[in-house]
């Protein structure tokens, strides 16, 4: 078995395998009394009977025994009762829950189901009484903590003095002044020293209840109360009452509460998907600062532990205000509007029709389980279809809006040239010079930069190295480029206003005009302008050191260092002299980018640079976001007058409200035509098969129908990413096909398969269709 390799076995790790193997399946026979003795099956079972009898008697009895004595202590107290019910909108809905308490157990006794509301009321009020109990001992141990050592610095404090003869003036300035992170870690160091084991364990129970309590609101509670609302909403198109609801409740708790769960959380993903792509396909200065994306949670109960009570609740209440509003515009206004003008009756989706095959108390569940997990899948693998769905309406609807600039992101096609402006004040004409007292330019500029405090060179770029922010840049620079007369005296010999160059791509995606991040103006007269390239922070804070440095990029914006001519009047004549200017050149934006990438949701390793999706906070840009063209302003011209940016103003709002509405009614007629529409292609076929009433289950039909509806709608999906024009383009492409497909002199008798196919398909199955009953 010894090779000649160092006397080692290389099948050593595979034998090692097969031992553990074998352990393990011999483990599991004696477990399951397949080897050793009868004895040893009997204690298994004896044992496994005293775990379940444990745990049923710790997370079931228990809470509800204490949650029985908290209801009967509390109901007591009959004062706190009339208290709640004078409040007017506490009292409302203290009124509410009581009628529907009373209903939902009254038709629980009737149905007589094995689990109680009642019962299971009494356990949730148990377990949260347990939570509210230890967060009350973990707060009364910090203040008692607090106070102990506050009364031990104090002693030892008096102690020191006395013997030190310091004043105690003095005594108390130097405890005051103190640094608080290390009296905080003396107070961690005196309940570590005082309570032991004790705060420990109290410090691990207030954890293990935070985040079950967390996990118990955000993935129960929410989501139950918004299928909750869902059904509020649509009841009246179903022609039922809350009561029915109570009284379905009561026959069967179990399915009810999972059908408002799943119809909550089926929202609630609907919703988070949708957000989260439209936050792809816009342009990341809209909503990539706003949204935040969905991100890896390799340690997700220590995230929760981290961060506090209170950022918890701000999240969740806003969480809940935003599925509200949404739920509210999307479901419920839709409703109204369907019940106002009595469209639900032709609606088959408000008119369900249910046959069950077994008890309707398993297969309700069964079902709802299988619509999650299918729901879930269908998410999955279909996600970035939503997004492209929204890229095509934006662009769509951009386009005949004239905003689409301002919404979507575009490339960089190339860089315009508008002009150029000496470095120097004495390279300047006179309408350069006069410039900016002429147009208030002032406002815009400080004062002082005309003044010389920083030597002879030009104001305009004293102004922009001294701005802090980049849209005071631009301001500036739209500011200078508003007047013509600006740039009239400047003369680059081959550059021309106007000219487009199309610059070079760097290695992280960026279009530059050239390599240069910054310009540094001299000190001095004498001093050249030079460039700075992709340097080190320390060298850029030297150059900033020895010169005030004017980024390359403000915006759309580039500038570069360059020479133009400039004529002058001298004795000898009229004389051409070249002086260092700086060109201001702006973007070009090009084609859309269609969004989102492929793969931008992966949670594996990497952020946005490796994933292509749009940066949040201080990740690392991707090559996509940094070729991306600066997004034109709604208000392009912000030195017009007030009455045109007014103007402008309620354009904007209008095309604004447009936009809202048309998506509004867009995404109103897509849910409905989905909900809808395979339900009734599936009832369709099952009449086509003589299917009676009795035996349709909506269920099934919606999913017969979506199999028959999917091939289409796939092809139109395909039909719509091949276009080049999005689906305006879909018609020239089927023209394009049928001209291709059906030439003149082909039809039925020169060789034409495809005709013949179709005509002998038509034939096959249009004939038999059975008559209408």
């Amino acid at each position: 078995d010894i090779n000649a390799n160092g006397g080692r076995d290389d099948n050593a790790p595979q034998m090692g395998a097969e031992v553990d193997e074998i352990e393990v399946n011999i483990a599991l026979d004696e477990l399951l009394g397949l080897r050793g003795p009868i004895l040893g099956v009997v204690r298994n079972l004896i044992w496994l009977l005293v775990f379940n009898t444990a745990y049923v008697g710790v997370f079931a009895f228990a809470p509800s025994k204490l949650g029985d004595a908290i209801y009967h202590l509390f109901g007591e107290f009959a004062k706190i009762e009339e208290a709640v019910y004078r409040i007017p909108v506490l009292g409302y809905i203290a009124e509410g829950i009581k009628a529907t308490s009373s209903r939902l157990v009254e038709r629980n006794k009737e149905a007589d189901l094995v689990y109680k509301p009642c019962q299971l009321a009494k356990i949730a009020l148990g377990y949260l009484f347990v939570s509210f109990s230890v967060f009350i001992v973990r707060g009364t141990m910090r203040v008692i903590l607090r106070l102990v050592y506050l009364w031990r610095h104090a002693g030892d404090s008096a102690g020191t003095r006395e013997d030190s003869g310091v004043r105690e003036d003095a005594g108390d300035m130097e405890f005051a002044i103190r640094d608080p992170a290390r009296r905080r870690e003396e107070v961690e160091e005196a309940r570590m020293a005082d309570d032991g084991s004790l705060h420990g364990a109290i410090e691990n129970a207030c954890a293990i209840v935070k985040v079950v309590v967390l996990l118990f609101i955000k993935m129960l509670i929410l989501p139950l109360l918004l299928g909750v609302w869902l059904d509020l909403a649509t009841l009246p198109l179903f022609e039922r009452t809350w009561n029915d609801r109570i009284d379905d409740a009561g026959n069967d708790l179990f399915g009810s509460v999972l059908l408002h769960w799943v119809a909550g959380i089926t929202f609630m993903l609907l919703v988070t998907v949708s957000v989260l792509q439209l936050r792809e396909v816009a342009h990341p200065a809209v909503l990539a600062s706003v949204v935040r994306p969905q991100e890896p949670q390799p340690d997700l109960l220590g995230n929760l532990l981290q961060e506090g009570g209170t950022t918890h609740a701000r999240r969740v209440l806003l969480s809940l205000g935003i599925y509200a509003a949404l739920l509210g515009i999307h479901i419920w206004f839709p409703s109204w509007l369907l019940l106002r003008y009595d469209l639900g009756k032709h609606l088959p989706l408000f008119r369900p029709r249910f046959w069950h095959v077994v008890m309707p108390r398993v297969q309700i569940p069964v079902e709802l389980f299988a619509f999650h997990i299918c729901m879930l899948g269908v998410l999955e693998r279909y996600k970035n279809n939503i997004g492209a769905v929204q890229h095509h309406w934006l662009r769509f609807m951009g386009g005949y809006l004239g905003i689409t600039r301002q919404i979507l992101p575009h490339e960089v096609s190339g860089f315009k040239f508008l002009g150029a402006l000496p470095v120097f004040t004495r390279d300047a004409t006179e309408n350069q010079l006069e410039y900016s007292p002429a147009l208030g330019a002032r406002d815009v500029i400080d004062e002082d930069l005309f003044g010389e405090r920083n030597g002879d060179v030009f104001p305009l770029w004293n102004a922009i190295s001294e701005a802090r922010h980049v849209e005071r840049r631009q301001e500036i620079i739209r500011a200078i480029i508003a007047s013509s007369s600006c740039f009239a005296d400047s003369h680059l010999g081959p550059q021309t206003t106007g000219k487009i160059v199309y610059g070079t791509v760097s290695r992280d995606g960026r279009r530059l005009l050239k390599s240069h991040i910054c310009i540094r103006l001299p000190t001095s007269t004498s001093t050249s302008v030079t460039g700075a390239k992709g340097r080190s922070r320390g060298d850029r804070r030297g150059a900033a050191g020895a010169g005030r440095l004017i980024p390359t990029v403000v915006g759309p914006y580039r500038l570069k260092q360059g020479r133009m001519e400039r004529k002058k009047e001298g004795n000898g004549g009229r004389k051409t002299k070249r002086v260092t200017c700086i060109e201001i050149w702006k973007e070009v934006q090009g084609r859309p980018i269609p969004r989102p990438p492929e793969g931008w949701d992966d949670l594996g390793i990497g952020g946005a640079e490796r994933h292509g999706r749009w940066a949040w906070g201080d990740e690392e840009l991707s090559s996509i976001e940094n070729g991306v063209a600066a997004r034109l302003p709604f208000l392009v011209d912000p030195n017009a007058s007030r009455l045109s940016r007014s103007v402008a103003l309620l354009r904007l709002s209008a095309k604004a409200v447009f936009l809202l509405v048309a998506s509004w009614v867009a995404i109103t007629a897509v849910l409905i035509a989905s909900l809808n529409g395979p339900l009734w292609c599936g009832r369709f076929s099952l009449y086509l098969m003589r299917v009676p009433d009795k035996r349709v289950h909506d269920p099934f039909a919606f999913a017969l129908g979506l199999l028959v509806l999917t091939p289409g709608v796939l092809t139109c999906a395909r039909l719509v990413s091949a276009s080049s024009d999005g689906p305006g383009g879909v018609p020239s492409l089927v023209t394009r096909w049928i001209r291709t497909s059906f030439r003149p002199g082909h039809f039925l008798g020169g060789g034409g398969r495809k005709e013949s196919t179709l005509v002998t398909f038509l034939l096959l199955w249009l004939p038999p269709w059975p008559p209408p009953l």
